[in-house]
């Protein structure tokens, strides 16, 4: 009777041993959720051979983002993050699985997307060019919106908003013409973006007279 309980707690524990280490493998030794930047764009790969399900997205406040009710093998979802989380850590949990995080801070983007600036001498009632060099540092083809401002008392054209495509690890320059109005001290602003990826430059001027 003694050898039987013996042989049954040994079962019992050889069980919870298996149970254990395969919990453990689930946990930390399988493949599962994983952030990449495409295109500029945030998404959340399933990189398993099966499926995962009840996926939350929140960030490091926790607060919720998103809920992904399932996700294929290497299927890809993409995160809209609000603007409020776009300086903040970004977590994806399920059960059984690791959770992956990646932060998304200003430096990324000012590591990805890379401005710089500089313009013809600008007189009243003469044309002149700002030029504007867009420099991709990503692995991946960006589709840029490149957004203009300026004060319209000083220059005489309507601000605008263009979209560019810039290949990987390579730059691109734009360039404006403009009518200088007056005499004086203005900047024009321009603010490129791509999906959470966001940069701005601002270009100062000092317009003489004729």
């Amino acid at each position: 009777m003694q050898e039987r309980k013996k042989r049954a707690l040994a079962g019992f524990f050889f069980i919870f041993a298996f149970f254990s280490i395969l919990l453990a493998y689930l946990l930390f030794a399988s493949p599962g959720l994983k952030f990449e930047y495409i295109e500029g764009k945030l998404y959340l790969k399933n990189e398993s051979s099966h499926v995962i399900e009840d996926i939350q997205i929140m960030s490091d406040d926790g607060s919720i983002i998103d809920c992904i009710p399932i996700l294929r093998p290497n299927e890809l979802e993409r995160i809209i993050l609000p603007e409020e989380k776009r300086n903040s850590v970004i977590i994806a949990s399920a059960p059984f699985h690791r959770e992956a995080k990646i932060r998304i801070s200003q430096n990324i983007a000012e590591a990805a997307l890379q401005l710089k600036a500089r313009h013809e001498k600008a007189i009243v009632g003469k044309k002149f060019k700002v030029f504007l060099e867009i420099c991709n540092r990503t692995k991946e083809k960006l589709l840029l919106q490149v957004r203009e401002e300026h004060e319209k008392s000083f220059l005489k054209e309507e601000p605008k908003t263009i979209v560019v495509s810039v290949k990987e690890d390579s730059c691109k320059e734009l360039s404006y013409e403009f009518t200088a109005l007056r005499e004086g001290s203005t900047s024009i602003v321009f603010s490129v973006s791509s999906g959470f990826l966001e940069v701005s430059i601002r270009e100062d001027l000092k317009i003489g007279g004729r």
